[in-house]
């Protein structure tokens, strides 16, 4: 299962935890091969991060929109959890 929006560290410990030993090399590598093979699921990862980027909201087909503002001092780990939430509004 792809925990998505989870660092190698984090998949890693999750498939850890399920009793199958898992390195983070091999956690980005499972990653990296996944999005590989779903170029389109990466491609949808990226335009949505991008929309976040560059207009600060999200839009459904049904005109629903969810916004994410800029937060001070540039926090990347809000940043990062802004566009898991922006994927998350739009898919789930």
């Amino acid at each position: 299962m792809l925990l998505y929006g989870r660092g190698a560290a984090a998949i890693a410990r999750e498939v850890g935890k399920a009793g199958v030993p898992c390195t983070i090399n091999e956690a980005k590598e499972f990653v990296e091969q996944f999005m590989a093979e779903f170029p389109a699921i990466a491609e949808l990862i990226a335009r949505t991060h991008d929309q976040v980027d560059n207009q600060g909201y999200v839009e459904t087909l049904w005109g629903r929109r969810e916004y994410f503002y800029d937060v001070p001092g540039d926090d990347g780990q809000i940043k990062a959890r802004q566009k898991r939430m922006a994927f998350n509004f739009l898919y789930n």
